[in-house]
C-alpha cells in the first residue's frame, strides 16, 4: 500500500497527513493502518471524511500542531492527547472533543449556533478566531456570556445575518485589536451595535474591517470611531433609496459605479503570529 511505503521512507521526520475518505463503514485506522501507526510523528493533520458514529484518535499525538477537520456526517470526533496542538480549523464538525483550552487559533466554518457557543466558551486562550455560523439550529442555544481575554483578532460572519448581534452581545474581548465583520450581520444598527460591543469589552481596536455590502458610508464609521486608526472596506456601498428611487434604479440597471469604487485605495496586510491572514484588503488612506 502506498501509505505504508511513504510512512517507512519518511524515516523519523515529522509528518503532514492529508486524508480524504468517502467510506461510511470502516474506521479510518482500519483504512489507513500505516498512517495511524505513525501518529506519534504527525505534525499537521487534515481530515476530510465521511465517518462512522465516532472517530477517535486513540493515544498520544505528541507533535501535532495543526488540525483541519471536515466531517460530512453527524459523527463525533475525539482527540484528547495532543499537547502541542494550537491551531484548529473545523468545517461541518458538529461534535468534536479537543483540548480546547490550549488552542490559540480557531476557525469554525459552516456550523450551527448551538454548537459554536459551547466551543468558544472553552477556548479561553484564543488569540485569533474566525467564525462563520450558517444556522441557528433546532435547539435553543445556551446564551451564557463568553469571555476571551487574550483574543486579538476576530473575523465574524453569520447567517441569518441579522442575528449576528446575538453573539456579539455575549462576547467580552478586552484584548481585541482587529475586527472583521459583515455589516449585514448587525444591519439593524451597525454603528450602535459596534459601539456597545467595543464599550462592553473595553477594547482598543486598531483595525476595523467592514466587508461585503454596506448601507452605512465609510465616513460615518470614521466619525463614530475616531480612536480607531485603520479602517478597511471592500468597496460595496449601497446608499439607501426611497421606493421611487429604487424603482428608477431597477429600470436603469447597474451602469453607475459605486462611489467607493472610484476612490483610490491603498493595500495593507495584517501580520503576526496571531493567525491573521496576509490577504490584502482595499483600504482608504486617512
Amino acid at each position: 500500500m502506498a501509505s505504508e511505503v511513504w510512512s517507512e521512507n519518511s524515516g523519523s521526520y515529522p509528518l503532514s497527513i492529508n486524508i480524504v475518505s468517502h467510506s461510511h463503514n470502516l474506521p479510518l485506522p482500519e483504512i489507513y493502518p500505516a498512517l495511524f501507526l505513525h501518529r506519534a510523528r504527525w505534525e499537521y493533520l487534515t481530515l476530510n471524511v465521511y465517518t462512522p458514529s465516532v472517530l477517535v484518535i486513540d493515544g498520544p499525538v505528541p507533535l501535532l500542531r495543526h488540525l483541519d477537520l471536515t466531517q460530512h456526517s453527524n459523527s463525533n470526533f475525539e482527540l484528547r492527547d495532543a499537547p502541542q496542538l494550537r491551531s484548529v480549523v473545523l468545517c461541518h464538525s458538529w461534535a468534536a472533543t479537543l483540548p480546547w483550552q490550549q488552542l490559540t487559533q480557531l476557525t469554525i466554518e459552516q456550523t450551527v449556533l448551538g454548537e459554536c457557543l459551547p466551543v468558544l466558551r472553552q477556548t479561553t486562550n484564543l488569540v485569533y478566531c474566525d467564525v462563520t455560523v450558517w444556522s441557528v439550529g433546532h435547539n435553543d442555544p445556551d446564551d451564557g456570556f463568553i469571555t476571551l481575554p487574550f483574543l486579538e483578532s476576530l473575523v465574524f460572519n453569520m447567517n441569518p445575518e441579522n442575528l449576528g448581534s446575538r453573539i456579539l452581545n455575549l462576547l467580552t474581548v478586552p484584548a481585541l485589536r482587529r475586527l472583521e465583520i459583515r455589516e449585514r450581520c448587525i444591519e439593524m444598527d451597525p454603528i450602535g451595535y459596534l459601539t456597545s460591543f467595543i464599550a462592553k469589552s473595553h477594547c482598543r481596536l486598531r483595525i476595523l474591517e467592514i466587508v461585503s455590502r454596506r448601507t452605512v458610508h465609510r465616513n460615518a464609521y470614521r466619525l463614530a470611531f475616531p480612536s480607531i486608526p485603520k479602517f478597511a472596506f471592500d468597496n460595496s456601498y449601497f446608499e439607501p433609496a426611497s421606493d421611487e428611487e429604487a424603482s428608477e434604479e431597477d429600470s436603469e440597471g447597474d451602469e453607475d459605479e459605486d462611489e467607493d469604487n472610484s476612490e483610490s485605495a491603498e493595500d495593507f496586510s495584517v501580520d503576526g503570529d496571531s493567525g491573521s491572514s496576509d490577504g490584502q484588503i482595499g483600504s482608504d488612506a486617512d
